[in-house]
C-alpha cells in the first residue's frame, strides 16, 4: 500500500493518491412528538430520513414536577411500496424516570433491519404526567455520511 501524502505535498501540486481516514459529517434532525396535558402522545407519522440512529429524549418540562417513568410506548416502523405504507416492525420503549427540568435519553434500535431501511415511524402511548406538570418527547435522528 502506498504511503499517505502529507498536506504539504497535496498543496504543492503532488497528485493525490489517497488520504487516510474518513471524510464524514454528522447530521442531527429532531422531531417533536406532542404530549398532551394528560400524557397522551399525538399519533403522527414522521419521516425516518434515512438516519442511522434514533434516540428518544424524555423531558420533564415543569419545575418541581418529575416524571415517574415505567410507561410503555409503542414505536412502529413502516416500509413504503407502490404508494402504500406497510408495517414492518414494532418495538416497545419503556419511559425512564425524569427529574424536573431535565432530559433523559433512550436509544431506539430496530431489530429486523437497520433504521435507515425504513421510511416512516410512529409513536403511540401515554406518559404518566403529574398534575400540573408537562412533558415533551423529542425524537433525535442522526446520520453520519
Amino acid at each position: 500500500m502506498p504511503r499517505a501524502q502529507t498536506i504539504n505535498e497535496m498543496t504543492n501540486g503532488v497528485p493525490l493518491n489517497f488520504v487516510d481516514g474518513v471524510a464524514s459529517k454528522k447530521v442531527m434532525e429532531n422531531d417533536v412528538q406532542e404530549v398532551s396535558s394528560a400524557g397522551v402522545i399525538t399519533l403522527a407519522k414522521k419521516d425516518v430520513s434515512r438516519c442511522s440512529t434514533m434516540e428518544f429524549w424524555f423531558i420533564a418540562s415543569t419545575a418541581t414536577k418529575n416524571l415517574a417513568g415505567g410507561d410503555t410506548l409503542t414505536v412502529k416502523f413502516y416500509k413504503r411500496a407502490d404508494g402504500v405504507d406497510y408495517l414492518a416492525e414494532t418495538l416497545s420503549v419503556t419511559t425512564p424516570s425524569v427529574t424536573a427540568l431535565t432530559a433523559v435519553k433512550v436509544d431506539v434500535e430496530p431489530v429486523n433491519a437497520p433504521l435507515e431501511s425504513y421510511e416512516f415511524y410512529t409513536v403511540e402511548g401515554t406518559i404518566a404526567v403529574p398534575s400540573g406538570g408537562t412533558a415533551k418527547l423529542l425524537v433525535g435522528k442522526k446520520s453520519q455520511g
